[in-house]
C-alpha cells in the first residue's frame, strides 16, 4: 500500500528564507512503520514552522531597529535646528528591536539539529524535493540565525555551542558531509564540535533533548527517543506511546 505524507516547507519571506511548502512523499512501509514514520513528518513539520517563526521575529526586530535609527537621526538632526524640546521616548520600539533572549536561540539551534536528523531518517522516504535538497533550505535560514545570534547584546556568548542536544546520528552527519556545498560546509564547522560530532563520536553524557514547539506541543520523551534511531523491521511488533 502506498501512503502519501504532507511534508509541509514553506518560503519564510520575501527573501527565500526557509522551505517550499505542500511537498508530497510517497513510500511503500509495512503497517507497524507507518505510524512512526507519520509522526517523524509531523515532527519535522513542527521544526519547520517553528524556524519560520524565529526567522520572521528576528525580521521584526530588525525593521525595529531600522524605524528606531530612522527616528533617532530625525531627533538629532530637529535638535541641530531648533536645539530645544525634551526627546521623544522609544521604550516599546526599543523593546522590539531587540534580539530574541539567548534562551530562544539555543532552542532554536536545537531544533534545527532534530531536523538534520529527522531527515537523514526519512531520506529514503521523501522526494521531489528530497532529503539533501531539504539540507539546503535550512542553511539559508541558518545562516541568518547564527548572525544573529552574535549580537553584541548577548555580550560575545556562542549561542550555537550551548546546542550540544541532540547532538547528530551518525546517518545525519553522513547526510551533511554527502550534500553540503562548501559555503555551507564551512557554516557548519564554525558552529563547533557540537554540530559536527555525531553521537556515537561524542565522549561522555549528553542530556536528552526535549523539544517544545511553539503551538505548544511537547511530543513526551520516548517518541522523541525513538525518533534518532533506525525504523523497526517489519518483523518486529510497533512501540506503544
Amino acid at each position: 500500500k502506498i501512503f502519501t505524507l504532507s511534508l509541509k516547507k514553506d518560503s519564510m519571506n520575501s527573501r527565500g528564507y526557509g522551505v517550499p511548502r505542500d511537498n508530497r512523499a510517497s513510500y511503500h512501509e509495512s503497517s507497524g512503520q507507518n505510524e512512526t514514520l507519520e509522526r517523524d513528518v509531523q515532527f519535522l513539520n513542527c521544526c519547520f514552522d517553528d524556524i519560520e517563526k524565529f526567522v520572521a521575529r528576528l525580521q521584526a526586530a530588525a525593521e525595529a531597529y531600522k524605524q528606531l535609527e530612522s527616528r533617532r537621526h530625525e531627533r538629532q538632526q530637529h535638535r541641530k535646528k531648533h536645539d530645544k524640546g525634551p526627546p521623544k521616548q522609544d521604550g516599546m520600539l526599543s523593546m522590539r528591536a531587540r534580539p530574541p533572549p539567548a534562551d530562544d536561540f539555543i532552542d532554536i539551534f536545537q531544533k534545527i539539529k532534530w531536523a538534520f536528523n529527522l531527515l537523514a531518517k526519512l531520506k529514503a522516504h521523501i522526494h521531489d524535493p528530497n532529503a539533501p535538497e531539504l539540507v539546503h533550505f535550512i542553511f539559508t535560514p541558518l545562516s541568518l540565525i547564527y548572525e544573529a545570534s552574535r549580537d553584541p547584546v548577548h555580550q560575545g556568548v556562542d549561542l550555537a555551542s550551548k546546542a550540544v542536544s541532540p547532538l547528530l546520528t551518525r546517518e545525519a552527519k553522513e547526510l551533511l558531509l554527502n550534500c553540503l556545498t562548501s559555503k555551507e560546509l564551512e557554516l557548519w564547522q564554525v558552529l563547533g564540535r557540537n554540530w559536527t560530532t555525531s553521537e556515537d563520536e561524542y565522549p561522555g553524557h549528553v542530556e536528552a533533548f526535549h523539544p517544545r514547539f511553539y503551538n505548544g506541543w511537547t511530543p513526551s520523551p520516548p517518541a522523541v527517543a525513538r525518533d534518532t534511531r533506525q525504523f523497526p523491521s517489519p518483523r518486529d511488533p510497533p512501540e506503544n506511546g
